[in-house]
């Protein structure tokens, strides 16, 4: 029987690991791969393909089908969820019909809170939590351009792992994807939102790349404060990260291309929705509820409200 994976959203995630998901099942029969995406992206896809551009070479897939709703789509074996948190109620909505309760759900979003969404909409199915470390972005219509030569995918499931989540690791591995199948994966989701948290807040406040951060003292040091207030919250909320995590995340930030800042930053500056709410809405809410103070977050998010951009 083959295994049939669907990716839900071909941005710079989605289209990341549907590209090379939709490669490696060009030499494994086993293997069918569905995206799920729309518009020109969609269009594009269907005519000519999807073309990777990375560093080391550019490759152009088609997957075994692609389409704006599932109605056409089998029950899956696993679902890869790479949309922004603002669509996830409406995404999860169009693949029910794909979803069962052997489907291994994998949601490649940014922010915490989304875990709650999928628990209500698909609640015997196989939840993971999961994220991934990757500088990517939709270039084009179905034309993804991979910014750095590094990636890596983490996920899990909160109680304990199973032997098909393993399984899952090694065809993405397979798949050439840098895939970890973690124990302590609430830990290291939260790792990566108290980087991403901060850069994509303080970026889209003051429309800022990562090199004019670098390069300035004073948003450098409020960029750090940013990080210290999503960290205290993550202490708050026993979350056990190292103590020199902003240090390290610091340090990360330094290694980013000069000319990155974040997609919420990408999607302000294009017009579009942006993910506010999850990635930065949410630790002033969470750290008011427990008593904290985030002086340099709220700045931030007032500043976002009155760029010139968001009007």
């Amino acid at each position: 029987m083959k295994t049939k994976i669907l990716v839900a959203g071909i941005g710079g995630v989605g289209g990341f690991i549907g590209a090379k998901l939709a490669k490696y099942s060009e030499t494994n029969n086993d293997l069918e791969i569905y995206f799920l995406c729309r518009g020109k992206n969609l269009e594009k896809i269907l005519s000519d393909g999807l073309e990777l551009i990375e560093p080391e070479g550019t490759c152009l897939v088609k997957p075994f089908m692609a389409a704006d709703n599932c109605n056409a789509f089998p029950k899956m074996d696993a679902v890869i969820i790479a949309c922004k948190s603002y669509d996830l109620e409406s995404l999860c909505d169009t693949i029910s019909n794909s979803v069962s309760e052997q489907t291994i759900i994998m949601p490649l979003l940014n922010g915490i809170s989304h875990s709650e969404v999928l628990k209500r909409k698909f609640p015997n199915s196989i939840l993971c939590a999961a994220f991934i470390y990757i500088v990517s972005k939709l270039e084009a219509p179905a034309q993804i351009l991979m910014e750095s030569k590094s990636h890596s995918v983490y996920f899990g499931h909160i109680e304990s792992n199973t032997e098909r989540l393993f399984e899952l690791e090694k065809l993405l591995k397979e798949a050439h994807i840098n895939a970890f199948c973690v124990d302590n994966i609430e830990e290291n989701i939260w790792r990566k939102f108290t980087f991403i948290s901060p850069i994509a807040t303080y970026t889209s406040a003051y429309n800022l790349t990562k090199k004019e951060i670098v390069e300035n003292a004073e948003h450098s040091k409020a960029l750090k404060a940013m990080m210290y207030e999503v960290y205290t919250l993550s202490k708050a909320m026993k979350i056990k990260l190292p103590e020199d995590i902003v240090e390290q995340h610091w340090q990360q930030f330094l290694k980013l291309p000069d000319g990155s800042s974040s997609s919420m930053h990408r999607d302000y500056t294009l017009g579009k929705a942006s993910e506010i709410e999850t990635l930065s809405e949410f630790v002033v809410k969470e750290s008011q509820n427990l008593g904290l103070k985030t002086p340099f977050y709220n700045i931030a998010i007032e500043q976002i409200g009155k760029t010139i951009y968001n009007q």
